[in-house]
């Protein structure tokens, strides 16, 4: 280790955010035990929602199915089927503005908006199957519940709302006959999708994990170990909707506490805050403003990044692939000292991937071991890979490979396949549908 990095890693140890400083297996121990306490209904940081659906072993074919993904700023409708060789055919996708995210609406309005988008597709299909992306309190009936609005959705009274009993409300009194509605989160979709995708090979179990502006995790739970489910289930597996963003007992360093408490909803959803793509730039900019502060770098480029009121994390992507770049950081190295302070840099924001990276690992090994399954090299897990960051960072995905190697293929004798699963809410949507 050279000189520059020998300093860089004493001031993240210094600050509590040096990597080696996570202890692994310890920390993967905690997250199930915590998934356990969440499965009993004992206080617990993850919510570990029951979906009451399940997986499916075979994918209809050639039936229909209509599909709506409202997350983010769109609400995407569509109709999709499965043929003959179970491939996914799309047709009649339309993309709208999701209401509620250009100006606050009310609940009402909210749904004739959401009626709008389906309307001129529902002869399509006797079915809709709703991917609602925020967190809601799934049902036995297959709707759900909203229980919180976060992102930049703004609607008047929606929690607490029943999200398919209310759509199908504004249908009948548009006229339409009564649709099978339904409702269920986009980490159920991801799972779902992976079993589309990884059609043909043998899998023991079944993974959906999300990692771009927030991160969630989903998996197939045996529904004997879901105690906290009121009079047991009739289903011998169930997909649990972890809600691991909200995860509670990773240690969380002196950087991450002062980005925290700069955040509108300081100490919720901190594991988020530790690891997702909204938040990664502004924690990684906020260490480096630190550093300067320090005396890490030089004066120059302390002059130059103390101007820096934001960074996305897509430029730490774009500086760790280049760094002689132009790109946002690239321009803060500059002067008699640019090559130190780029090297320094290079190997603090490495680190901080690579922290990222030990975390998802504890989490996905986590939820591996609590599958019991992929002890046998023939019949893996498969985990299914959504959002920006699983996609786009290089860094990440590289170091995210490396860990599960280590950490769930050698130290546990876990195998698992990864499956990057791109716009795969659709598939997935299509699957709760026609298995629903």
């Amino acid at each position: 280790m050279d000189k520059w990095s020998v300093d860089v890693m004493s001031f993240l140890k210094k600050h509590g955010m040096d990597y080696r400083l996570i202890d692994v297996e310890r920390s993967t121990q905690e997250f199930v035990s915590e998934m356990e306490r969440g499965l009993s209904g004992a206080d617990s940081t993850l919510r570990m929602i029951p979906t009451y659906l399940s997986a499916v072993d075979e994918i209809p074919v050639n039936k229909t199915v209509i599909v709506l993904d409202a997350g983010g700023t769109n609400l995407r409708a569509a109709v999709v089927h499965f043929n003959e060789a179970k491939e996914p055919v799309i047709e009649s996708f339309t993309n709208y503005p999701m209401p509620g995210t250009h100006g606050e609406v009310t609940s009402e309005q909210f749904f004739e908006g959401i009626a709008d988008a389906v309307e001129p597709i529902l002869d399509k299909s006797d079915t809709v199957s709703f991917c609602f992306s925020y967190a809601t309190e799934p049902l036995a009936d297959k709707d759900n519940r909203v229980l919180e609005i976060r992102k930049q959705l703004k609607v008047k009274d929606l929690l607490g709302e029943k999200i398919g009993e209310r759509l199908q409300k504004v249908l009948t009194m548009r006229g339409h006959e009564r649709k099978k509605i339904v409702v269920f989160n986009d980490s159920v979709a991801t799972l779902l999708a992976g079993v589309a995708e990884s059609r043909g090979k043998q899998h023991s179990s079944f993974v959906g994990f999300i990692l771009g502006t927030g991160t969630n995790t989903c998996y197939l739970e045996s529904a004997a170990k879901i105690s906290k489910l009121p009079g047991g289930s009739k289903d011998d597996y169930m997909l649990i909707n972890t809600e691991s963003g909200g995860y509670g007992l990773f240690n969380m360093s002196e950087i991450d506490r002062e980005f925290d408490l700069s955040t509108a909803d300081p100490g919720k959803y901190v594991y988020e805050k530790m690891i997702s793509g909204k938040y990664q730039g502004i924690l990684a900019l906020t260490a480096v403003k630190k550093a300067s502060v320090e005396g890490l770098f030089s004066e120059s480029f302390k002059s130059e990044i103390s101007r820096l009121v934001s960074l996305d994390s897509s430029e730490v992507d774009r500086f760790l692939d280049s760094p002689s770049d132009d790109g946002v950081l690239g321009r803060c190295c500059t002067g008699e000292n640019a090559d130190a302070d780029r090297s320094k840099l290079l190997c603090m924001l490495n680190a901080i991937v690579e922290r990222t990276a030990r975390l998802v690992t504890i989490n996905l090994v986590a939820t591996l071991l609590k599958t019991g399954e992929g002890r046998d090299a023939g019949s893996p897990v498969c985990i299914a890979l959504d959002g920006s960051v699983c996609h786009y960072s290089t860094a990440f995905r590289e170091k995210l490979d490396q860990n599960m190697r280590e950490f769930a293929l050698e130290k546990h004798g876990i195998y698992f396949d990864f499956y990057d699963i791109k716009n795969g809410t659709l598939l997935g949507a299509a699957i709760a549908g026609l298995q629903n």
